[in-house]
């Protein structure tokens, strides 16, 4: 029985990346489509010009009030708009999976949480390369604590953080690339 699943490119470059992929299971008998969810991030993130050239089905998140070019912190204030607005499509599109580029944003994160709810599995394939810290990098004690209190409050909030630690239990796969990735998958 084919699946529908559901490819939610979080920039322009995740549809490049997701290709080959979407190719190989729609080639496999799956029912492939796209989830522009532009109206979540901020316009130099755009990838609505990259889904529509893939000819592949897509269906657009409404703008719902969530700012996406608001501070993190007003952003996590308005998780509601849009974890209301992904449950909509969501409800719409009956996916039996999403895959995803990123979990590190209050969006993203909205969405690893709200899909299961839904029945919804999820896949990350995560985007870029995580390196280690700097050692020889020395920040000030005034930075260090800045950093610090900025996440806290980003925990307390789940509002950013590492990708692949979506600060939620909900994603069920994390596909890596690379030995870079598998350390940190």
């Amino acid at each position: 029985m084919p699946l529908n699943i559901w490819f939610v490119p979080g920039n322009s470059s995740h549809v490049g990346k997701f290709r080959v992929r979407m190719d190989a299971l729609k080639d496999r008998g799956d029912d492939v489509r796209l989830l522009d969810v532009d109206a979540a991030h901020p316009g130099a993130l755009a990838a609505r010009l990259q889904i529509l050239a893939t000819g592949y089905a897509a269906e657009s998140l409404s703008a719902s009030g969530y700012d996406p070019d608001a501070h993190w912190i007003r952003q996590s204030m308005q998780r509601g708009q849009i974890e209301h607005a992904f449950s909509t499509v969501l409800d719409r599109v009956r996916a039996d999976a999403l895959i995803l580029g990123y979990d590190s944003s209050v969006s993203g994160r909205a969405f690893v949480r709200v899909a299961p709810g839904r029945g919804v599995s999820t896949v990350l394939i995560s985007d870029g390369l995580v390196v280690p810290p700097n050692p020889r990098f020395r920040r000030t004690a005034w930075e260090s604590s800045r950093d610090a209190v900025a996440e806290i409050i980003q925990r307390w909030l789940r509002a950013e953080g590492p990708r692949g630690l979506g600060g939620v239990a909900a994603i069920d796969r994390t596909v890596a690339r690379g030995a870079v990735g598998r350390e940190d998958a």
